[in-house]
């Protein structure tokens, strides 16, 4: 359990209001209220509306004419301030930052408060009230960058300092891929990853939970270094991903991408082997739809859909026993110069009467007697499939040649509330639930491949409230839950080993329902034998609260989180066969010119294995912070 120090100077912190930092996925609005003479204005009438689902915040500038909004969800907003003998002033266009403190100063106009002055503004690229060093993507560049797999989190690579050293800008379709980078040099996945303020990764290696949709993005955040106490848990960089609400007005659209193999070259490999371009279909396709529930109740929603369909081509070329070899039959097996590979009977080895070591002798012909077959074995080597092509000369090697595809099928949904019920509450909820599934080529066919499928349901659970008793107080709870299983399903996940000729008294001890791995030096391996069934748990509390006093502010908070991770890894057995065991005259280990693997398998005579045990660990960790 890893627990942040409690320490004072990260209780209360205690600073200028224009200094006064923005919450995790929030953002401040401040400024200072003059006249045409640069003296302050205290008194005067503050408002911050929304100008997409108009809600309203209102406060009172101070005696140093200050004002503050403090924990604004991020967007566009109009700024008005007015009082007795001044006109009415209103900036539109005010575009508000996730994490970001927004500088808008206002000079007052001598006048009557019914007349308007009307200001424009746009957005603030310079941040002049933190050191944090940040980069905002707002929602039309999250839509117009390219993105490959469509999984918004990698955006993040056009920072400068942003690095995926073990998986580069990764391809997979699965959301736990998307956040392995790290920035300035620190460790990789090592940064906060927030979605909606709530932190989004998994307890042991980091993997994301789970990601919405690139349309239901409404800007990314990339902070390089942040100095904010309330950052616990992380190397000094954050990501903070917010994602996009309901309006005053109905907003759809739809999309689909498209690639088809009818533009596609085809492979050098399937080219050399005369196998035809494989199929393949990759369809995205979806769309949002958001506005209204109540317009004159300020409950708005929006929705998002994402499917994915595709089928990613492969090619298995290997080298599989011929039929002769299968009934034990070697005297057309031939090393690379055209020699025989002479196979040897290991139950014949017996000391060297002529010297040191030992010796053993030849089977007649080259061909194995059935009844020296070891059951276990000659089931092994059936599940072998036949040769389909002529390989190459001589050695027969790369006999086998099938093309596949990989077939993913990615569902992905966003549904979010928000409610401005009055000015001093508002509540929001989001969930994304995704579907992911990839389902592996089957080449071998009966349970034999050593690829895998995998399925990744997941979701991530965000609620928060915001609460502005008094004009100097501002209260915001946010909760967040998010779970995601990976599960690994092999090809022969659910087939008993005994089908295989193992007894059960044995079969009984394996940890997984799955076939044992079989590897046979110069020929493919057979089986996956792992059984993977990991669900991952995070869950989130935390309430942040500002306080004005005077010209100053008064930032805390406290947040607990609970991560749970329940591991089930388990294989069954490995073993392993070389021509070793069937080499000669002398008995070697290992030989190039005599022995053959699939002699070894036949005979039961295996080089090496293992039967793994592995522990099934349910871990909770707990995480505090103030």
């Amino acid at each position: 359990m890893t627990r942040k120090p409690w320490g004072l100077l990260s209780l209360f912190l205690l600073a200028p209001a224009p200094s006064i930092w923005g919450q995790a996925f929030t953002g401040t609005i401040t400024g200072v209220i003059t006249d045409p003479n640069a003296a302050a204005i205290p008194g005067a009438t503050v408002r911050a509306r929304n100008e997409a689902t108009n809600d309203v915040r209102t406060v009172t500038s101070t005696a140093e004419g200050l004002y503050v909004f403090s924990q604004l969800p991020p967007g566009v907003y109009e700024v008005s301030a007015e009082t007795k003998g001044f006109r009415k002033t209103v900036q539109t266009g005010a575009v508000l930052r996730v994490n970001q403190t927004l500088e808008l100063n206002i000079v007052l106009q001598l006048g009557e408060v019914t007349q308007v002055v009307e200001v424009t503004t746009g957005v603030t690229l310079l941040d002049t009230q933190t050191a944090n060093r940040a980069v905002t993507l707002d929602q039309q560049a999250v839509l117009d960058l390219p993105v490959n797999a469509r999984n918004p989190f990698q955006l993040v690579h056009v920072n400068a300092g942003v690095i995926a050293v073990r998986t580069g800008i990764s391809q997979a379709t699965q959301d736990q891929n998307h956040n392995r980078f790290s920035m300035n040099g620190g460790r990789g996945q090592a940064g906060l990853r927030l979605i909606d303020g709530v932190p989004a990764a998994a307890v042991d290696w980091g993997g994301l939970i789970a990601s919405p949709s690139v349309d239901s993005v409404q800007e990314v955040n990339i902070q390089r270094n942040q100095f904010d106490a309330q950052f616990g848990k992380s190397d000094g960089t954050a990501v903070n991903m917010i994602t996009r609400g309901g309006s005053n007005e109905f907003h759809g659209s739809l999309f689909e991408f498209l690639r088809n193999s009818q533009l596609d070259a085809n492979s050098w490999a399937n080219n050399r082997s005369n196998l035809r371009r494989p199929v393949f279909q990759r369809h995205q396709m979806g769309g949002t739809f958001s506005g209204p529930v109540w317009k004159s109740k300020r409950l708005f929603f929006f929705t998002a859909y994402e499917g994915r369909r595709e089928g990613n081509p492969g090619t298995n070329v290997s080298n599989v026993p011929t039929a002769l070899q299968k009934s034990g039959d070697f005297s057309q097996t031939f090393n690379n110069d055209g020699s025989p590979a002479i196979i040897y009977n290991p139950f014949t080895t017996r000391a060297n009467p002529a010297g040191a070591g030992f010796i053993r002798d030849p089977f007649p012909g080259n061909r194995i007697p059935a009844n020296l077959f070891d059951p276990v074995g000659a089931k092994i080597v059936s599940f072998f499939p036949n040769p389909n092509t002529t390989g190459d000369p001589l050695t027969n090697a790369r006999n086998f040649a099938a093309a596949g595809k990989t077939v993913t099928t990615n569902d992905r949904l966003d549904v979010r509330i928000d409610w401005a019920k009055s000015e001093k509450i508002t509540f929001f909820g989001r969930v994304t639930k995704a579907w992911q599934k990839n389902t592996a080529p089957v080449f071998f066919g009966n349970g034999a491949d050593t690829n895998f499928s995998d399925v990744n349901p997941r979701h991530h659970v965000v609620l928060g409230s915001t609460w502005t008793p008094t004009p100097t107080w501002v209260v915001n709870v946010l909760v967040g839950s998010g779970r995601w299983r990976e599960n690994q399903v092999s090809p022969s996940q659910g087939r008993n080993a005994t089908e295989l000729g193992f007894p059960q008294s044995l079969v009984s001890q394996f940890q997984a329902a799955t076939f044992p791995n079989v590897t046979a030096q110069g020929y493919a391996s057979l089986f996956n034998r792992r059984f993977l069934n990991v669900p991952r748990e995070t869950h989130n509390v935390q309430v942040n609260v500002t306080k004005e006093i005077g010209s100053h502010s008064l930032k805390f908070g406290w947040m607990t989180e609970v991560a749970r991770l329940n591991n089930t890894d388990f294989n069954t057995p490995q073993f392993n066969f070389t021509r070793g065991l069937t080499a000669g005259p002398v008995a070697a280990i290992a030989s190039t010119t005599s022995g053959d693997a699939i002699a070894s398998l036949l005979l039961g005579t295996g080089a090496s294995g293992s039967a793994p045990i592995a522990a099934a660990t349910a871990v909770t960790a707990g995480y505090p912070g103030a």
